[in-house]
């Protein structure tokens, strides 16, 4: 029976892995939107929605090689340009074309880095403003599948903001110098890029002590510095230094497979009763049973309620409850008291990840990273306890 539920587990976990790897094509041509703008300087990004004829273009700065300029317009527009603080390293523009959100690098007179922000851009009144700091890393930007995160690259780690506040969303560990990450609509499924790779990653899938599995691998035909994410009917581009750039194509995902139903055990046999033993007592008087207080449980069907622990407790801002059956999508947040409890109520049924969100920004490192819940109508849900062991 052990070695059926293997097998089982083990088809299952192949099934959700596509067949091939990326391909990677070259497209070295800028869209027919980005061209139009016009720009002579060196191009850092751009980024395109189609659907509101939308582009926008990063550029380093006339007679500033430490800082961009964000160029944009919407189609038979006149031309807008905003500012920035720094160099952008990554960009990534709203399906609706109202805001852009740009990686930018900050550094000394001398080259070092003084910062690396995550700064959102406002295209109607051309108006930039600081939304988080991000490590020194940071280089590739997202808008995550169905546009309600932000998906943030960098060494070991993909972060997550939801949109639009850009509160803290889910920690995914990744090994490795992360450049670059764009979803792949309609699934939990990402493309990242490191310099000399671009692999597949399941957001959905276990986290162990390396981060999220990684699969399908396509080598880069030269080492790469980022991928653009929103780059219209082209679909994700790889870029590489001296302008070369690869269009990334990932082949159709499988639908997730069906859970397989756990094997059921035996109980242990019940044991014999044993024969009763005649003792002789002398009478007492009888004591009222002390009946302790119930404890104070939601009852409710769709409430979840439980206790967040660690000695970084007070770093924690909320707890958020991401679903239902969506890691990308938030269904609640809570403010845990002085002890750490926390509920949330009125939640529809399905599956839901619970994170910890940082105050200011700030990522926690937990234990787990994360708790998986399921809310039913049967009742309340106590969600088993998540430690917080620091914030950085």
């Amino acid at each position: 029976m052990a070695r059926t539920a293997s097998v089982a587990f083990l088809i299952a976990l192949a099934s959700r892995v596509p067949a091939e790897p990326p391909v990677l094509v070259p497209c070295d041509d800028l869209p027919a939107a980005v061209a139009t703008l016009g720009l002579k300087s060196e191009i850092d990004a751009f980024g395109i929605a189609p659907a509101a004829s939308v582009a926008v273009v990063a550029a380093a700065s006339p007679g500033d090689g430490a800082r961009s300029v964000l160029r944009f317009a919407k189609e038979g527009g006149e031309p807008l340009a905003v500012k920035l603080a720094g160099r952008v390293l990554g960009l990534a523009v709203a399906t609706d074309g109202k805001l852009a959100y740009a990686v930018v690098r900050v550094t000394d007179r001398k080259g070092a880095v003084k910062s690396v922000e995550l700064v959102r851009v406002d295209l109607g009144t051309a108006r930039a403003t600081l939304g988080a700091t991000l490590p020194n890393t940071a280089r590739g930007l997202a808008i995550g599948s169905g546009g309600t995160s932000l998906l943030v690259a960098s060494r070991d780690e993909i972060r997550t903001f939801q949109l639009p506040g850009l509160a803290s969303g889910p920690l995914y560990r990744e090994l490795g110098d992360n450049v670059g990450v764009a979803p792949i609509a309609g699934s939990s499924f990402v493309l990242v890029a490191q310099p000399s790779r671009i692999v597949l990653v399941d957001l959905t899938g276990p986290q162990g002590r390396d981060g999220l599995v990684l699969s399908q691998e396509a080598a880069a035909p030269a080492p790469l510095r980022g991928m653009l994410a929103s780059a219209g009917d082209a679909g994700p581009i790889a870029l590489s230094d001296g302008g070369l750039a690869w269009c990334v194509r990932a082949l159709a995902l499988p639908s997730p497979p069906p859970v397989p139903a756990a094997p059921v055990q035996p109980g242990p046999a019940e044991p014999a009763p044993a024969e009763p033993v005649h003792v002789e007592t002398a009478p007492v008087e009888p004591v009222p049973p002390v009946i302790p207080p119930p404890p104070e449980i939601p009852a409710e069907p769709g409430t979840v309620f439980g206790v967040v622990a660690g000695p970084a407790l007070a770093e924690v801002a909320a707890i958020v409850l991401l679903g239902p059956d969506n890691v990308l999508r938030e269904a609640a947040r809570a403010v845990p008291n002085d002890e750490g409890r926390f509920s949330a109520s009125a939640l529809p049924a399905g599956s839901y990840r619970i994170v910890a969100a940082g105050k200011g920004g700030r990522v926690l490192i937990c234990e787990p990273p994360f708790i998986t819940i399921r809310v039913d109508s049967n009742g309340a849900v106590e969600a088993p306890v998540l430690k917080v062991l620091r914030a950085q």
